[in-house]
């Protein structure tokens, strides 16, 4: 849902998820302005990318990414990655001047974007855990024929210890930037009072704060192959969406997950 709410800003776009840019980095992180100048190259490069996990729902035009390759000559991986969210922006008729990119997947390459985009700016959104379980419980009872129905655990003790490690990881690597490049936002702040997160977000951003954000359910979808597990994210926020747990899961794995994951909970204030 953050995804989507950003992506409404004109000045902003964060596509689907994709993990290209770190698949592709061992292959291609020695780019140089050179490559940008050999069509082969380039040819190589796009037909990787096309073969990329999800990427067939960004509905990239392949050859104004071609062309955008050509006339920016990009001197690094950095810069030719960036031509791809930039290619998507434009296929999509939005001149930005920030992209962003929302994957789980990143939490155990988290060092790596760094290493790719050292001047990145890093938004941290974080759940209760229990309801977080509750989420993950429901999607692992879904009937989907997607192949991309996510694989996650569905055994509260291992759905705890997921989210502690996940979140410490997080935590951890993210207090190693100063506060200027580094933003938490709560998911239930969001649901309760969605304007002032989003202007949060848009300040951090050095960015003026735009009421279409607000409109997000209107103007910005999840492509289809997603909609099984996604289809709450495409509507508003909801403040009845939090402390979930207390009616779907059972004192024992309430307990169970508090036990499991009490340092994380504390550390963001979710009463144990």
């Amino acid at each position: 849902m953050l995804r989507l709410m950003i992506s409404a800003h004109s000045q902003i776009a964060i596509p689907p998820e994709s993990g290209f840019l770190v698949w592709w980095h061992k292959k291609y992180k020695n780019w140089s302005k050179a490559d940008s100048a050999n069509s082969t190259r380039i040819d190589e490069y796009l037909s990787d990318l096309k073969t990329s996990k999800k990427i067939e729902t960004w509905n990239l035009d392949y050859s104004l990414l071609k062309k955008l390759i050509e006339t920016e000559l990009p001197h690094n991986y950095a810069e030719l990655s960036s031509l791809v969210y930039y290619s998507y922006a434009l296929n999509r008729n939005k001149h930005i001047s920030i992209w962003g990119d929302k994957n789980n997947y990143y939490i155990a390459h988290l060092e790596e974007l760094a290493e790719i985009y050292p001047n990145a700016y890093f938004i941290h959104i974080i759940r209760d855990g229990r309801d977080v379980a509750c989420s993950y419980l429901n999607i692992a009872s879904l009937d989907s024929s997607s192949p991309y129905k996510p694989k996650l655990p569905d055994q509260i003790i291992h759905i705890a210890k997921e989210w502690s490690d996940n979140n410490l990881k997080i935590a951890g690597f993210l207090n190693q930037f100063n506060s200027g490049k580094r933003l938490s936002v709560k998911y239930e702040d969001l649901i309760e009072n969605p304007e002032h997160s989003l202007a949060s977000v848009c300040k951090f951003l050095a960015l003026p704060y735009e009421t279409e954000m607000m409109n997000f359910h209107e103007t910005e979808k999840e492509p289809a192959e997603f909609i099984d597990w996604k289809k709450k994210t495409m509507e508003k926020p909801d403040p009845n969406n939090k402390n979930m747990y207390l009616k779907f899961l059972s004192p024992e794995d309430i307990t169970l997950f508090n036990e499991n994951a009490t340092e994380v909970l504390n550390l963001y204030g979710y009463s144990v």
